[in-house]
């Protein structure tokens, strides 16, 4: 036995022994104890958020997480076992709220999808889903937690069959209630809605977060479903109401000492300072956000602050540490496993080696950033993509197909109303430079122009 980092470890030979030699019947009354233990711990840690007390919960959680995974494995198998439902239920309504905050957080989505499925899969095979209503509550927000994980990991298609397999449930009970549960239900609508931008469906993703914002009673779902309203809106090209939005978000987390939520909505306040291309307004952010991001080691805010950073220190010819940024970014994404940003992050990248003249290593990570987003399906990153290959095209004089890049992207409804700007500033650029026939030519290739066409460039 040795003291380490406070804590007492038990040798690994000597725990090796215990579990051998103990008896079943006591091994399992000790595995019963520590779930009872830890649910109680993290139920009071949950009772924390929304007071100053609320930074305790992530580093208790992960000081935890070895005794946590112990509990996270045994309660699948008792789910697997058919052991006393309702009494699983309670724990798991105590265990999810403060462990799942601190994984978001940390960003520990992989280990969080993994260590959930270990509950999920048993309570689906015990069709929990179909069982009495307080399994049916607990299989709801179970399934709209683990849709959570998926959105971060990019599984747009999993978050929407999810959430809606949650949202049903939880309409049929509230039918008694009309009220009860309402913010899970808010919940569900804002996870399912940010799915659908990425994939292109704006209208309906609108729909369901007005939806979202109207059933939420509780201060944080509601600031959650305005903050997610406000990236709509932005997407949309409607800075003004986005940053209202935004900054009504960023009141209730404030009220709340939600310091994690305050810097999420602090970065996505300077998305849109600087797709209105305000790009000093947008620096100060994300280097406000990048430094305690970088203290409180929120890995997954941080990843995101350098790549804006870079971009927009890129857009005010300000080089000297961009190189830097963008490979810490990267690197966080790929440690993460965060394949949307590491998509976004390579096309970025690739866009600022373009132009710094190593067109190798620009062309790998556009071509490699590109065709994640298109492996992804998601539909607005798949457009963006489209920019920095139409200027690789430019430079290596291949005009023609970067005007149809460019077109196209400007013609579809899912590119956002930034990179709509830039791509008309490349074809306003070659539609000036070029003699007119190489303008007419992309503009009669545009009449039947597919996605596929395009891409089908990546290669070439």
């Amino acid at each position: 036995l040795k003291l380490v980092e406070d804590r007492y470890q038990l040798h690994p030979l000597l725990r090796q022994f215990a579990l051998e030699t103990i008896e079943p019947e006591r091994l399992s009354e000790g595995k019963r104890q520590q779930a009872f233990y830890f649910a109680t711990l993290l139920a009071q840690l949950a009772e924390k958020r929304c007071t100053p007390a609320c930074e305790e919960i992530v580093p208790t959680v992960f000081v935890e997480a070895d005794n946590l995974r112990s509990v996270w494995q045994w309660l699948g198998g008792q789910i697997a076992d058919k052991q006393q439902a309702e009494q699983l239920c309670q724990l798991l309504e105590q265990i999810l709220p403060a462990w799942s905050y601190a994984y978001f957080v940390k960003a520990q989505v992989l280990e969080g999808k993994q260590l959930l499925n270990t509950v999920w899969e048993p309570i689906v095979a015990a069709q929990w889903e179909t069982a009495v209503p307080l399994q049916q509550t607990t299989c709801a927000r179970v399934a709209v937690i683990l849709a959570r994980f998926c959105m971060e990991l990019s599984q747009y298609d999993e978050v929407v069959q999810l959430c809606r397999q949650a949202i049903s449930i939880l309409q049929n009970e509230a039918d008694s209630d009309s009220s009860s549960n309402n913010d899970d239900i808010s919940y569900a609508l804002r996870t399912w809605a940010r799915a659908l931008m990425r994939l292109g469906d704006n209208s309906e993703a609108e729909a369901k977060l007005k939806e979202s914002v109207r059933l939420a009673t509780n201060s944080l779902t509601k600031a959650g479903a305005v903050h997610s309203l406000g990236l709509l809106h932005m997407n949309q090209g409607d800075y003004d109401t986005a940053l209202e939005r935004l900054g009504q978000a960023l009141e209730r987390y404030e009220i709340c000492h939600e310091q994690s939520s305050v810097l999420v909505t602090t970065l996505a306040m300077g998305a849109v300072y600087g797709r209105r291309r305000q790009f000093e307004e947008a620096i100060t952010r994300y280097k406000q956000v990048a430094r305690l991001a970088r203290r409180l080691g929120q890995k997954g805010t941080l990843m995101i602050a350098l790549n804006n950073l870079a971009f927009c220190l890129h857009q005010i010819g300000r080089t000297e540490q961009i190189e830097a940024y963008y490979d810490e970014a990267l690197a966080v994404a790929v440690e993460l496993g965060r394949q949307r940003w590491q998509s976004v992050i390579s096309q970025d990248f690739g866009m600022f080696l373009l132009d710094q003249g190593k067109t190798q290593k620009a062309a790998a990570l556009i071509q490699d950033g590109l065709q994640l987003a298109v492996a992804l399906n998601s539909q607005p990153d798949v457009m963006a993509g489209l920019l920095p290959l139409a200027h690789w095209q430019a430079q290596h004089g291949r005009f023609e197909e970067a005007m149809v890049a460019v077109g196209y992207m400007m013609a579809s409804e899912v590119t956002n109303e930034e990179m709509r700007t830039y791509a008309a500033d490349l074809w306003d650029e070659l539609s000036s430079e070029l003699p007119a026939i190489f303008t007419q030519r992309a503009e009669a290739k545009l009449q039947s122009a597919t996605l596929d066409d395009i891409l089908a460039q990546i290669q070439k």
